[in-house]
């Protein structure tokens, strides 16, 4: 079998990757190539090319993750998930282990499972879509700001604080199988394939990527002085609890919203979103931590 790296460039550099030395390290005697990915969707185009069963790297962060999917749904291919990003919340659904040349050698010993993806629209996603105040810091946690010495490090809490303060609390209006499960305005939103988003957060602790199912987490309107609280109950996992929490388990849902998605990192305007899971439609190599 072939293997293909797709790296995500570090610091606008699109000729050079500190990860690249490692792969020729660790790949010595396989059959590999190594390409950059420096347009939306290039990598999807490179894996056209690949005819034959053949394991790609994805390497990078959610963003790039999810672009390397877009080519590898329901085809026999098969995904290797090297952290390389600056949140890495999918790849803490299969691994502890954020060292990437471990989790290079150990992929060459691990083993593939078929997992669910789900399709918004015209895009899949692996991880998570949200359409609250998540979506709102999700969607500017890279924006060129010059981010206090104490927040180094932890840009996503820098746009927690950031971005809640001017949160208008969008409306949301959610049905599944034409029933109507939630209308009204949200501090948060998650449709969750994986567990984490945020670089850290647990919003949906029982979701699975093996059940044909979404986690659907929202929060009411809430008092703004309370977001500590709220931080703390979805760190502990007792989120759920909450009187002004809903939680729904379901296969497809439409979400209609007035603000721009999140889409595993990357934003995605639409009015109407139709989201669908799509069982074991992805071949995700697994090993142990």
């Amino acid at each position: 079998m072939r293997h293909i790296f797709l790296l995500k460039p570090v610091d606008d550099d699109y000729d050079h990757h500190p990860f690249i030395e490692t792969i020729r390290e660790v790949m010595q005697g396989y059959d590999y190539d190594i390409f950059m990915s420096t347009y939306p969707d290039h990598a999807k185009k490179i894996i056209k090319y690949y005819k034959e069963p053949t394991r790609f790297y994805s390497v990078g962060g959610d963003g790039m993750l999810n672009q390397v999917i877009q080519g590898l749904i329901g085809t026999p291919h098969e995904l290797v998930v090297i952290p390389y990003g600056t949140g890495n919340d999918f790849f803490k659904m299969i691994s502890k282990n954020n060292d990437s040349k471990e989790v290079l050698k150990a992929s060459l010993k691990g083993k593939t499972i078929p997992i669910d993806t789900v399709l918004m629209n015209n895009r899949y996603f692996i991880n998570n879509a949200c359409f609250g105040c998540d979506s709102v810091i999700a969607n500017h946690v890279h924006d060129d700001v010059k981010i206090p010495k104490m927040f180094k490090g932890h840009q996503y809490e820098y746009s927690i604080l950031r971005n809640f303060v001017q949160y208008p609390f969008y409306p949301i209006k959610m049905t599944s199988h034409g029933t109507l499960l939630y209308e009204g305005p949200v501090t948060l939103c998650a449709c969750a394939n994986a567990k984490y988003y945020g670089g850290a957060y647990k919003i949906a602790p029982r979701a699975s990527l093996e059940d044909g199912l979404m986690n659907i987490v929202i929060l009411d309107q809430i008092n703004k002085g309370l977001i500590p609280l709220y931080i703390k109950k979805i760190v502990s996992e007792t989120l759920d609890q909450d009187k002004h929490a809903h939680v729904f388990t379901v296969d497809e849902v439409d979400v209609e919203s007035q603000y721009p998605c999140n889409l595993d990192g990357e934003e995605v305007k639409a009015s109407h979103y139709h989201l669908e899971v799509k069982k074991n439609s992805l071949n995700l190599v697994v090993f142990d931590n």
